[in-house]
């Protein structure tokens, strides 16, 4: 009380600096008889609320330090004075302080043995290892199917006498075509994981809009052209003078002997390949097409080469 300016703060600071021996002194008793066990945890409860309760008290009464009556008085005349009724005191629910919550905490661990007496015992049948009803299965909903690109009925079939149409097969991996004459033509489009065979010599063959899908044909008067089209592959069993590929991503073309000459042609286009057979057991060696491009002014012209990587 008589510690100026600060008295509350420095009364609850000497009760948490009690609580240390407090502690040792419940650790001390707690494994001997019980009667004297509780007495001591009795007395530790006790001397904290009573620290507690000087705190109160000397915030209510001195708040900033002991207040003395500047005029003093007699004695004899204070203690022969009438006292005061005083006034009834209103009832005040005091919260549980962070303080009280820790001695309940250390108070709840110095039970040792008896911590546990509370818990709800857990018949052997509750347990989920014993139980033998069927667990509820749990549903995942699947992700969204990815709709089909091609919705149309498939078309094969030979268009004015010399123009053969291949349109719309999903998933066939034999769809054949013979040519009558080395004048019909081929317009395969809109063709997907499907395997497409021509027969016989054409003039020409166009592969639109097709994506994971592999030509198989013999031979060719002119050109086999390759636009817009995803990951196909082309095989040539006999000959054809160019090869043409626009606007592709993925494509892979296998030549023959009879075909080391073919030209390729190729524009807006990547991921190209070129097989060549090795040796005689039908082996292939993969080749990659440039698709990077060097263009260098030199000499009053322009000179444009391959990237060095190829």
């Amino acid at each position: 009380v008589a510690v100026p300016n600060t008295p509350v703060p420095f009364v609850k600071d000497m009760v948490e600096a009690a609580r240390f021996y407090h502690i040792k002194v419940l650790v001390e008793y707690k494994k001997k008889e019980e009667k004297e066990a509780k007495l001591h945890k009795s007395w530790v409860e006790q001397w904290a609320q009573s620290g507690n309760d000087l705190a109160a008290y000397v915030k209510k009464y001195h708040t900033t330090g002991l207040k003395w009556n500047p005029k003093g008085s007699s004695s004899l005349s204070t203690a022969s004075a009438t006292p005061k009724k005083a006034a009834p005191k209103k009832k005040v629910v005091a919260k549980k302080s962070g303080a009280g919550a820790k001695a309940g905490l250390f108070a709840a661990i110095n039970k040792g043995g008896k911590v546990t007496s509370g818990l709800k015992h857990v018949k052997k049948s509750q347990k989920v290892k014993y139980q033998t009803a069927p667990k509820p299965k749990v549903k995942f909903s699947s992700k969204a199917k990815k709709a089909k690109r091609i919705t149309k009925d498939p078309v094969l079939e030979l268009q004015r006498g010399s123009k053969w149409v291949v349109e719309n097969f999903d998933g066939n991996k034999k769809v054949e075509v013979v040519a009558e004459s080395f004048k019909n033509t081929c317009y395969i489009y809109k063709c997907d994981n499907s395997n497409i065979i021509v027969k016989g010599k054409m003039n020409s063959i166009t592969l639109d809009n097709c994506q994971k899908t592999n030509l198989i044909f013999e031979s060719l008067v002119a050109v086999c052209d390759v636009v817009n089209c995803k990951s196909v592959k082309v095989q040539i069993l006999g000959t054809v003078p160019t090869v043409q590929v626009d606007k592709t991503d993925g494509f892979n073309v296998f030549l023959n002997e009879k075909t080391m000459d073919t030209t390729l042609v190729s524009s807006k286009s990547s991921e190209m390949n070129v097989s060549i057979p090795v040796g005689t057991d039908g082996d292939y060696k993969e080749f990659p097409v440039p698709e990077q491009y060097v263009t260098s002014y030199k000499d009053g012209k322009f000179t444009t080469v391959t990237s060095g990587h190829f």
